[in-house]
């Protein structure tokens, strides 16, 4: 019998997470993380999904952008497959199952700071419409002059 070592295990299998009471702690890691409206880059790259914990061990993940340089609004789109994690001595009770999470908005940089509008989602929270204004921000790295 294996015995949960940590919230993330603990939300795997199925039991309350000590933290939150919840199935699923905000502050599991993942490869998509729990960021709030503060948009950090990686983890598959899905902005709209940004204020979830969504837990896997395996991540393909697309992300597109369409922006012209005279102007600071860009268009972007992204889609991602995650497989859920089980311990491989689990894998018979619980068996491992694949989710496709999708994403479209529009996104404005001004400088450092980028800020995202994703307004349209292929899987959102259990009695959420998919078309819903949400914003993410994030700082962008500064590029430096050459001396």
């Amino acid at each position: 019998m294996c015995s949960p070592r940590s919230g993330a295990d603990s939300t795997l299998l199925g039991t309350p997470s000590k933290r939150t009471g919840s199935r699923r702690s905000p502050n599991d890691l993942g490869p998509i993380r729990n960021t709030d409206h503060y948009f950090l880059p990686g983890g598959g790259g899905l902005r709209g999904y940004a204020d979830r914990a969504i837990l896997g061990d395996r991540l393909f993940a697309l992300d597109l952008e369409a922006q012209d340089d005279a102007y600071p609004v860009r268009a972007f789109a992204g889609v991602a497959r995650v497989r859920s994690y089980v311990p491989e001595d689990l894998t018979d009770l619980f068996p491992r199952d694949y989710r496709t999470y999708s994403e479209a908005g529009l996104g404005f940089s001004y400088g450092p700071v980028q800020l995202d509008f994703p307004f349209w989602l292929g899987t959102p929270d259990p009695g959420e419409s998919p078309w819903k204004v949400r914003w993410r921000f994030t700082f962008l790295p500064i590029k430096l002059p050459r001396l």
